[in-house]
């Protein structure tokens, strides 16, 4: 990736940066090189799209140089459809990651961890996985790493201001705008700060981060 900084997780295509960004169905038929996409049913939407629109759409872009994976998918005890819906929707979802053998997801987690860890524990699900929007405990990070070690934070706003901040270890950490506002340069500045690192080393590790992430099968 050539440019400065990546968002690795967000909603807002911008020019002059490079992304991880989220679709529930479809990506644009025009992607630039340094955009990366997954695709999956937010728990929010489960009521407006389909499994078979997904099913569909993973079958269409699976083979696709820049289809990172699911998501983001996952549980909102908050937000959204009834619960057991949701549920539902998220194992169906992890039931096509099985068939056509998906190795990375980005996970939609409100006052939800426990319910979604114990679920992916049930299907026996070892590949990479992204807490979206993380700001908890490290203890939560610290058990999905028993179900994966190829587990990463994404911070956004809330997870730089985190007083678990520091507590994160940094090799595990990624930084997002989601559907925010906010500028990723200014996410990139703030780390920078929190976590005392110079902007320039913490643009070069997100992309090595990203490296890790492309190479994980």
């Amino acid at each position: 990736m050539n440019s400065t900084y990546i968002d690795f997780h967000t909603h807002n295509t911008r020019d002059d940066v490079s992304q991880l960004l989220m679709y529930n169905i479809n990506p644009p038929t025009q992607i630039r090189r340094d955009q990366y996409f997954f695709l999956g049913i937010h728990p929010w939407n489960i009521e407006k799209y389909s499994q078979l629109d997904l099913t569909h759409s993973i079958q269409k872009n699976k083979s696709h140089p820049q289809f990172l994976g699911i998501g983001e998918i996952g549980l909102d005890k908050v937000k959204g459809p009834n619960f057991q819906s949701q549920i539902k929707a998220f194992e169906d979802q992890l039931k096509m990651i099985k068939e056509f053998n998906i190795t990375r997801i980005v996970l939609h987690n409100v006052r939800s961890f426990n319910e979604s860890f114990e679920i992916l524990k049930s299907y026996d699900y070892q590949g990479l996985i992204i807490l979206h929007d993380f700001y908890k405990n490290v203890s939560i990070l610290d058990q999905f790493l028993k179900l994966s070690d190829k587990t990463y934070i994404s911070l956004g706003p809330k997870g730089i201001k985190s007083k678990h901040l520091k507590q994160y270890p940094q090799d595990r950490i990624l930084l997002e705008t989601d559907d925010n506002q906010i500028k990723i340069e200014q996410i990139y500045q703030e780390a920078s700060q929190a976590l005392k690192i110079p902007l320039n080393e913490l643009s070069l590790t997100m992309k090595d981060r990203f490296k890790e992430i492309l190479l994980t099968n």
